[in-house]
């Protein structure tokens, strides 16, 4: 047999699996919310609809890396950042679906937006996200009220923290 000229046993427009997973993937894209592409669908509780995110991280690195985890978790997700206090409390109203914040962000730690939330008597679930804070603070941050804590080279679990606080909140 010649050089190139045999013949392939696969039909034309791939396996059936390839031709799945790009079905998938364009929907993705679009936006749309594929719950057989979340492990045990606990977000289906808020079927459909889009899981309203408000980010508090003053650097724009970290932040896309929250988006990345976001994002191959599979969410359909809106995603508000905050980069200050005062920027913070603006976007608190309408209330999102859940808080992530780094634990420094300039004049306005992950305590002190804990407690902001709290005081405006918002019930929402609040995911701590640092690169580097002591067992100390963690265990600080959910005295008072955190749901999660992650460091930021373990964004990987950001999905399942994600719908472990939704189950909780809910």
């Amino acid at each position: 047999m010649r050089r190139g000229t045999r013949k392939s046993l696969r039909p034309a427009g791939g396996s059936p699996r390839l031709r799945a997973n790009r079905g998938r993937n364009a929907r993705r894209r679009r936006g749309e919310f594929d719950r057989s592409y979340m492990d045990n669908g606990s977000p289906a509780r808020i079927g459909r609809d889009v899981l309203r995110i408000l980010l508090l991280e003053d650097r724009d690195a970290d932040a896309e890396l929250v988006e990345r985890a976001l994002r191959k978790a599979g969410f359909a997700y809106m995603f508000d950042r905050a980069q200050s206090e005062a920027d913070f409390l603006a976007k608190l109203d309408p209330a999102p679906h859940i808080i992530i914040s780094d634990y420094y962000v300039p004049g306005c730690d992950a305590l002190h937006a804990l407690r902001l939330v709290r005081a405006r008597g918002l019930d929402v679930p609040f995911i701590l996200v640092s690169g580097v804070i002591g067992e100390t603070r963690a265990l600080e941050a959910m005295r008072l009220g955190a749901t999660d804590f992650l460091l930021k080279d373990r964004l990987g679990r950001l999905g399942s923290a994600i719908r472990t606080a939704l189950e909780l909140a809910a």
